[in-house]
């Protein structure tokens, strides 16, 4: 055989964000969630251990998303309809004792209500563990719809 043939392995690149819709990257200095996306984004959900006290600005305050935080789930999305457009910066800020490995469950909705996918980039410093993947019983996502003036958002298991 060739010594060009495809192994399977991972050659590098984007490691988790090869192919997918939304990349997150990292919680950078000022706790901001640093993502890339190729679809405009119309809502996001995502899970924590508690270590998220408050939600705020971004790119998400700046396309005009409420932006809400519990004591377990961020989540953002428009009343109106807009988006979050294509690119990539910060998408939200967090407060509070906030780690990568303490958020968890990312869910990303396109317009439409379409599903996006989310990979996780890795950046550098591989420890051999999972870097985000399914982290068991398959994949949730947000169906945001709009009737006459009312917005619903519901989760589903796919």
């Amino acid at each position: 055989g060739s010594s060009c043939e495809d192994d399977g392995g991972d050659d590098g690149g984007n490691d988790g964000c090869e192919g997918v819709d939304v990349c997150l990257y990292e919680i950078n200095d000022d706790s901001g969630i640093v993502y890339s996306s190729t679809e405009d984004i119309a809502g996001f959900q995502f899970s924590h251990n508690g270590c998220v006290e408050g939600a705020y600005g971004g790119d998400a305050e700046a396309a005009g998303f409420t932006i809400s935080s519990s004591g377990s789930a961020v989540l953002g999305f428009s009343f109106t309809g807009s988006t979050i457009p294509a690119g990539d910066g910060v998408l939200v800020y967090l407060e509070g004792d906030v780690y990568e490995d303490c958020l968890d469950d990312f869910i990303f909705a396109g317009q439409g209500g379409e599903d996006l996918s989310v990979g996780f980039a890795d950046n550098g410093g591989d420890d051999g563990g999972d870097d985000g993947g399914d982290d068991g019983g398959g994949t949730s996502f947000i169906e945001i719809g709009y009737s006459s003036d009312q917005l619903f958002l519901t989760t589903r298991q796919k």
